[in-house]
C-alpha cells in the first residue's frame, strides 16, 4: 500500500481518496456582522487508507469508510 496522497474525481462519480488523507467536518464561521469569516474545523473522523466520498449534493452525511 502506498503512502502517497491521492485525490480522484471519477467521471459521475464520487471523489475516490487513497493514502490515508485525514478526513474531517468544516464548518463556516461569522464574525460579529454575521458574515462568512473563516473555516472552522470541526471533528475528526476516522478515516480508513481509502474511502470514497459523495458530491452529488443529495445527501447529508455519507462517507463510504
Amino acid at each position: 500500500m502506498s503512502s502517497h496522497k491521492k485525490i480522484t474525481v471519477s467521471k459521475n462519480g464520487p471523489y475516490l481518496v487513497s493514502g490515508s488523507v485525514p478526513l474531517a467536518f468544516q464548518g463556516i464561521g461569522v464574525n460579529k456582522a454575521g458574515e462568512s469569516s473563516e473555516w472552522v474545523e470541526g471533528d475528526a473522523l476516522r478515516a480508513s487508507a481509502q474511502y470514497a466520498l459523495c458530491r452529488c449534493g443529495k445527501i447529508e452525511y455519507e462517507a463510504v469508510l
